[in-house]
């Protein structure tokens, strides 16, 4: 990995041009029970004709907890085949997951005679390193299924031309989509007084037998909280596992309240890990990250992040030692990371418009 890519592309972001697309009628397809709370929902309501969103909810009952809970693990596989009988009742249909893109693709591209709906994939993603039979011959799927998508959001620059020279998507057909926390986050109360332990939490892609080394015989407490952390290596005394699935709202709280943050992901080529680190960062914590072509986008090594090579123990046992040597600087940075992250949802909001302006004039 190159030095640059330690220091992160993060920039200020400048305020864009919000476009009015008032004739548009747009379905959005999620994966969660959505109740219109959804922001970006919310947002697109006020510039397009007709906004609606498909989700599991249309279709539980308050009488049926264990049907609630099929429709909600089945939500990717059954949301694309509503959305393709509806699809002559729109103009755009924005697919919010990968998997309920690559079905809809398909069905598009098989029985999508007539005129149709634009379609835009989000979360548009490989993992470069999974080379498992079953895995190539999803990516085979996902070939088969381009050609019924109109526009692909991805989640990094580097992947938009790594993806458009891969499958041969016109590089105008694909865009980074930039995440962002919840506005809601910017509100949290991050006056916690405790800072007496680090803090490291996630289920995917994360590499914390790593951590756990790096951790040994550090003077300060390190929790992590993951369910899904199978450990390799005996844990040291001032190392704590939380595996029970907590509340969101505690999770927060443990963010809060750390020392500082550290989020040891998988090698760089894999987009991960993104929307932890928004969350730490508006909630104004320090945090150490591994860089990827992902975390890349929405800090700078030192100013707002301290990033540091995949896998590389002494490096971020170097880091982890510093913000603990250097409190103030550590404050410093979490604050400026915070004030970075305050337009994010804006910027989010207007990338999506300018896609949705490139479609309307097709």
């Amino acid at each position: 990995m190159h030095e640059d890519d330690l220091q992160g592309r993060a920039r200020p972001c400048a305020k864009v041009p919000v476009m009015v697309i008032d004739q548009l009628r747009v379905l959005a397809i999620v994966q969660w029970n959505e109740e219109g709370r959804w922001p970006l929902y919310r947002l697109l309501a006020q510039r397009v004709k007709q906004m609606d969103c498909l989700s599991p909810r249309d279709f539980q009952s308050s009488r049926t907890s264990f049907r609630n809970r099929l429709l909600s693990l089945g939500a990717n596989f059954y949301l694309p085949f509503v959305a393709f009988k509806r699809r002559r009742n729109y103009d755009v249909v924005l697919v919010w997951t990968q998997r309920m893109g690559v079905l809809c693709g398909l069905l598009n591209r098989l029985f999508g005679k007539g005129p149709s709906p634009r379609y835009i994939l989000n979360d548009f993603h490989l993992n470069p390193i999974r080379k498992d039979l079953f895995y190539l011959l999803r990516l085979k799927l996902v070939k088969l299924t381009l050609s019924g998508i109109d526009f692909f959001l991805c989640t990094s620059t580097t992947e938009e031309k790594v993806y458009s020279d891969l499958f041969h998507i016109p590089p105008e057909k694909i865009r980074f989509f930039p995440l962002s926390c919840h506005p809601d986050f910017l509100q949290y109360n991050v006056n916690n007084p405790e800072r007496d332990y680090i803090f490291s939490f996630g289920n995917s892609d994360r590499d914390f037998d790593s951590l756990i080394e790096a951790s040994e015989g550090l003077p300060i407490k390190v929790v992590i909280l993951s369910q899904n952390y199978n450990r390799r290596r005996t844990v040291p005394p001032n190392v704590v596992l939380i595996r029970d699935k907590i509340e969101y709202d505690e999770v927060i709280r443990f963010i809060a309240s750390s020392r500082f943050v550290v989020l040891p992901l998988q090698a760089y080529g894999i987009a991960c890990g993104q929307l932890s680190m928004l969350e730490t960062m508006t909630l104004g914590r320090p945090l150490i990250i591994s860089a990827n072509v992902a975390t890349i986008e929405y800090a700078t090594h030192p100013s707002t992040v301290l990033f540091y090579e995949a896998g590389n123990v002494p490096m971020l046992r170097g880091h982890m030692e510093y913000l603990l040597e250097n409190k103030e600087h550590a404050e410093e940075m979490g604050q400026r990371a915070r004030e970075l992250c305050r337009p994010s949802y804006e910027k989010r909001f207007s990338v999506l418009m300018n896609v949705l302006d490139v479609l309307s004039a097709r």
